[in-house]
């Protein structure tokens, strides 16, 4: 379904009939499009969720469902002691971990 999708979408962007949009591997098992090598893409999958990026250059998406962790066991690896000790202070730390 995700490679329908793309199809449909790149067919929009270049004129071409999505049937005659072609992909390949590279030899690490990256997706192109063998007659449009100037168009890139990347798909992403989750839960019943796609991500789809179509650019003029090089790129890559990811998604993610999130499931239960453990935000402070995670925090005290990968936060600073001040940004540890400002996190546990946070009412909603889900929503805090995932704030950018």
């Amino acid at each position: 379904m995700a490679y329908d999708l793309l199809r449909t979408a790149v067919s929009r962007i270049c004129g071409a009939d999505p049937a005659s949009l072609t992909i390949g591997r590279t030899e690490h098992g990256k997706p192109f499009f063998v007659e449009r090598r100037d168009i890139h893409f990347s798909i992403s999958h989750a839960g019943e969720y796609i991500l789809i990026a179509i650019g003029s250059e090089p790129l890559g998406v990811d998604i993610e469902m999130r499931r239960p962790v453990s935000y402070e066991q995670i925090g005290r690896r990968i936060m600073t002691d001040p940004e540890y000790e400002a996190f546990l202070e946070r009412e909603d730390r889900e929503a805090e971990f995932y704030r950018k």
